[in-house]
C-alpha cells in the first residue's frame, strides 16, 4: 500500500513538472522579439534538467528526410551547428528511419552508435526519439548521461517532452495558445520580473555564443517604504512610473531591456557592454533617478529620491549564470547602501 502510494505520488509530481515545462515554453515563446534559436536552446536546458541529463539536442530533419540539423544543444558551447547526412549518422539517428525510440546504455559508447555526437566528447549513456509531424518524422531529440541508467519511464517521457517542445516552435495555433500571458509590469509598464529573469538567462548565452560582455544592474530606491508611509500609495506608485521613464531614456540601445523586479527595485541587462564602458553604467543610471529631482522629505540619504545601485559583468564564456549575476548585482547594492546611499556599490571582497 505505501508503495502504491509512493509510486501514485512520484507520478503526479513528474506530471506537474511536464506540465511546467510546456507553460515555461509558452511563456518563453511569448518574450517580446525572442529568437527560435534561443528558445530552442532555453527549452532543450529545461528537458536536460527535467530527465537530470548533461545535455540535451535536437536534430530537425530536411525535407528529403536524408540530412539532420542544423542541431541545437542544451548548452550551444558543447556541440556545432553542422547539418549532417543521415547516413554519415551513427545509430542513435535510426529512430529517425524506424520511427522509434533508441535507447543505448553503460559505456562509453562505440563511435558506430554516438557518430555526429562527438562535439560532446565520451558518451556513456543515450536516450533518442523521432518527433512526428502530419504522418512523418521531422526531427530527432535525444538526451544523454544520466547520473544512473536510463528506464523504460524515461523512454516513454522523452517523446512526450520533445514533442512538446516541437509543439511550441511550430505549432500553427501559438498565439491563441499565448493569449493573456503578460511580461509586462502594470503599473510602469516596464517589462516584469519573468522576462528579466528569462532575459537575463537567454543574453549570458547569446553573450557566450558572440564572445560579447554582457552588464547587469540592480537599482533599489533608497528609504522608499518611509515615503509610501509618509506620502502615500498612489504618490509612491507616480515615482516608480517616473523612475522606470528615467531609466528607460538613459538606455535605449537595441537589445536593453529595463524592468521593474520588485516593489521599488528595477533591474537591466546590458548586452554587449564592453568593460571600458562598463565602469559608467551605474553612475548613469543612479544620475538618471537623482536628475528628476523628485521630493523625499523622509530619507535619510538626501531631500530627494535617490537609489543605490549594484552591477555586475559576465564576461564571455566564464562560469557565472545569471542568478550569479544578479546576487553580484545585489551585493553591489548592499554595499551602497551599507555606505550612505545613493551610490554604486563597488568592488565586492572576493570577487
Amino acid at each position: 500500500m505505501i508503495g502504491d502510494i509512493e509510486a501514485l505520488t512520484g507520478e503526479l509530481d513528474r506530471v506537474r513538472r511536464e506540465g511546467n515545462l510546456l507553460e515555461s515554453l509558452l511563456r518563453l515563446a511569448h518574450l517580446p522579439g525572442i529568437e527560435e534559436d534561443d528558445l530552442r536552446v532555453e527549452a532543450l536546458d529545461l528537458i536536460a534538467q527535467l530527465t537530470r541529463s548533461r545535455a540535451a539536442f535536437l536534430f530537425p530533419l530536411d525535407g528529403t528526410g536524408r540530412v539532420l540539423g542544423p542541431p541545437s544543444w542544451s548548452d550551444p558551447a558543447e556541440g556545432d551547428g553542422a547539418t549532417m547526412a543521415l547516413e554519415d549518422a551513427g545509430e542513435w539517428a535510426r529512430s529517425a528511419i524506424r520511427e522509434e525510440s533508441v535507447v543505448a546504455a553503460e559505456g562509453p559508447l562505440s563511435a558506430t552508435v554516438v557518430r555526429g555526437l562527438e562535439p560532446l566528447g565520451d558518451i556513456h549513456r543515450l536516450v533518442v526519439t523521432p518527433i512526428l509531424g502530419q504522418g512523418s518524422v521531422v526531427a530527432v531529440g535525444g538526451v544523454l548521461d544520466k547520473a544512473e541508467p536510463y528506464t523504460d519511464d524515461d523512454r516513454r517521457r522523452l517523446p512526450i517532452l520533445m514533442h512538446s517542445l516541437w509543439s511550441v516552435l511550430h505549432h500553427t495555433r501559438m498565439d491563441r495558445l499565448l493569449e493573456g500571458v503578460s511580461v509586462e509590469d502594470p503599473l510602469t509598464g516596464l517589462a516584469n520580473r519573468e522576462r528579466f529573469d528569462q532575459a537575463a538567462k537567454i543574453e549570458v548565452r547569446r553573450a557566450d555564443r558572440a564572445g560579447a560582455p554582457l552588464a547587469l544592474v540592480v537599482c533599489d530606491l533608497d528609504y522608499f517604504a518611509a515615503y509610501n508611509a509618509v506620502e502615500g500609495r498612489a504618490a509612491g506608485d507616480r515615482v516608480l512610473r517616473l523612475v522606470g521613464d528615467a531609466l528607460g531614456d538613459a538606455f535605449q540601445r537595441a537589445g536593453d531591456l529595463v524592468a521593474r523586479l520588485e516593489d521599488d527595485a528595477f533591474g537591466l541587462v546590458l548586452p554587449a557592454t564592453e568593460p571600458d564602458a562598463y565602469a559608467g553604467i551605474g553612475e548613469r543610471a543612479r544620475v538618471a533617478v537623482e536628475g528628476l529631482s523628485l521630493p523625499h522629505p523622509s530619507s535619510d540619504v538626501a531631500d530627494h529620491i535617490t537609489i543605490s545601485v549594484g552591477t555586475a559583468l559576465h564576461e564571455p564564456r566564464s562560469s557565472s549564470s545569471s542568478a550569479d549575476l544578479l546576487a553580484e548585482a545585489w551585493k553591489g547594492v548592499e554595499t551602497a547602501r551599507s555606505a550612505g546611499g545613493n551610490l554604486v556599490g563597488g568592488p565586492l571582497p572576493g570577487l
